[in-house]
């Protein structure tokens, strides 16, 4: 496995948004009020993961996912090459 040293992250997808929400208000839906903060959530991820552990300073970083993960891990692929361009 030519992953096997390698640090292993998993982000779970939690507001059916493809990790992309960012609505200030919550939607109203059978008396419940539903928050969509995918990219907020994401953002923290990402934060939190350069703080502790450095991400943004590795050498190799690869971003994978299945179904919404897979879509979010194309869109947020720029964002991790910028932050890991420029930490």
């Amino acid at each position: 496995n030519p992953f096997r040293n390698w640090n292993k992250v998993f982000i779970p997808y939690c507001d059916g948004t493809v990790h992309q929400g960012s609505r200030l208000m919550p939607v109203n839906y059978k008396e419940r009020s539903l928050y969509f903060r995918g990219s907020n959530n994401t953002i923290a991820h990402f934060d939190f993961l350069d703080l502790n552990y450095n991400l943004f300073s590795s050498s190799k970083i690869v971003i994978t996912g299945t179904s919404a993960g897979a879509l979010a891990s194309f869109i947020w692929s720029n964002f991790v090459y910028e932050k890991a361009s420029n930490p």
